[in-house]
């Protein structure tokens, strides 16, 4: 039988195999009496395969340890951010009832303009004062063209 045949039977019997040294120090289960002559026989193989067992799991384990962690993703821009807040702070319905409440510089369209919020937005509002319950508020002209009014009835403003 070889080294490696009786350190795999020692193995399999439940024995824990310690190398103290050029001694072999067997813990556990007692193997049966030709193992462990055979390993008594075979010491100086098995501590040697032991030893390159060892370097071998060593060097898998620093290998493991040394490799580069993932990079850290980088923090998102202040900029970045504050934009998209601006952005979001100037989205508009597409039509709201107070005429006083006039469309902000840059304010966009949360219906047709939402892919492109920087280029803002052209409203209109209707100033013949026919609405129930008094004057009409603003309208996005690209989702609610004025289409049916003359172009003195009503104001058109772009954000």
């Amino acid at each position: 039988m070889t080294a490696a045949a009786t350190l795999h039977r020692l193995e399999e019997a439940g024995v824990e195999i310690v190398v103290q040294g050029d001694q072999l120090r067997l813990r556990g289960q007692k193997p049966a009496d030709d193992l462990l002559a055979e390993a008594r026989t075979r010491k100086v193989e098995i501590i040697q395969l032991l030893a390159e067992r060892d370097a071998r799991d060593t060097a898998a384990e620093r290998a493991a340890i040394q490799e580069e962690p993932p990079a850290p993703q980088p923090a998102p821009e202040p900029r970045r951010l504050i934009d998209g807040l601006l952005s979001a702070g100037l989205q508009r319905p597409p039509s709201w009832p107070d005429p006083a409440a006039r469309p902000a510089p840059g304010a966009w369209c949360g219906c047709c303009g939402r892919f492109d919020p920087r280029q803002g937005g052209r409203w209109w509002r209707d100033l013949r004062n026919e609405w129930d319950g008094g004057a009409p508020g603003w309208c996005c002209a690209t989702c609610h063209p004025p289409d049916h009014l003359a172009p003195d009835q009503y104001e058109t403003v772009r954000s």
